[in-house]
């Protein structure tokens, strides 16, 4: 199962109610994690649209050798789960979504003002994790913050988001732009070697 991850994202992501090795097993699951553009050690590529990220699922999923796989697109990952559906639907087995979200660009700033918002993000991240986890957390309602602040939650989800900001703020901001465009019709032309 392919995870599609939220913006800001990493394939480091994982979930304590999936993380019991035993429990994968018996279901003969496995998970894997793909690093969008400008994530983690991915190298950007800041003229991709959806479907050229999502293709990168494909591909993947070619190397592996896997015939059909599921996916799982968590927050602004979503999009990129749903994808999936018209560019390789003889492959894909089914889709599911949780939290999607609309994570485009604020349609007040410039691309620009983005690029300097989501980098001081990124900054605070890197240099001072708790702080900007806690920050999050405290945006979010008291049902969600009890589980954000659970200790292996909490955990997870900085080496995730440390991770997605590895290289700064450049995939967060193809992403935020990439997922406040039209979504495009046909078939993508770019290719990614």
């Amino acid at each position: 199962m392919f995870i599609g991850r939220g913006t800001p994202g990493s394939r480091l992501d994982r979930y304590a109610g999936l993380d019991d090795p035993e429990w994968v097993r018996r279901r003969r699951l496995r998970f894997i994690g793909v690093d969008r553009p400008g994530y983690g050690y991915s190298d950007p590529w800041p003229e991709a649209i959806l479907l050229d990220c999502a293709g990168d699922f494909v591909r993947v999923a070619d190397d592996l050798g896997l015939e059909r796989f599921w996916a799982l697109g968590v927050s602004g990952g979503a999009p990129y789960v749903i994808a999936l559906g018209p560019l390789a639907p003889e492959r894909v087995g089914r889709v599911a979504i949780v939290c999607g979200a609309d994570v485009g660009m604020d349609e007040e700033k410039t691309p620009e003002e983005l690029a300097a918002a989501l980098g001081e993000e990124a900054r605070t991240l890197r240099e001072n994790p708790e702080e900007w986890y806690a920050g999050c957390a405290a945006e979010v309602p008291e049902v969600d913050r009890r589980v954000l602040e659970r200790p292996e939650v909490r955990a997870i989800a900085i080496e995730m988001f440390q991770e997605a900001v590895r290289q700064g703020a450049v995939g967060w901001v193809d992403d935020a732009l990439r997922l406040g465009r039209l979504w495009p019709s046909g078939s993508t032309k770019s290719s990614r070697t």
